[in-house]
């Protein structure tokens, strides 16, 4: 009965770790510019040409609490919560 708890409570530590975070935005770079979307969604909100104006007009967007910056190389450049 406690090994059944201690899976149960680690299963739900894991959902919980792993839920998307509608208030972090995630901006980045394509072909044409720096992509903005919400985490967990696939659809973007907006495309601009470079990352200081997408990273400019997502600080404007309301409810966001992070931003995380991914180049073209995969890596995150930058990570910024609570505005």
């Amino acid at each position: 009965m406690k090994e059944s708890k201690n899976i149960n409570s680690l299963l739900k530590k894991f959902k919980e770790s792993t839920k998307f975070h509608s208030d972090r935005i995630h901006i980045v770079e394509v072909e044409d510019g720096w992509s903005a979307k919400r985490e967990g969604e696939k659809n973007e909100i907006f495309t601009v040409p470079t990352k200081n104006i997408a990273m400019d007009e997502v600080m404007k967007l309301p409810q966001v609490k992070g931003m995380v910056v991914h180049p073209k190389n995969g890596k995150i450049e930058h990570m910024e919560f609570e505005k």
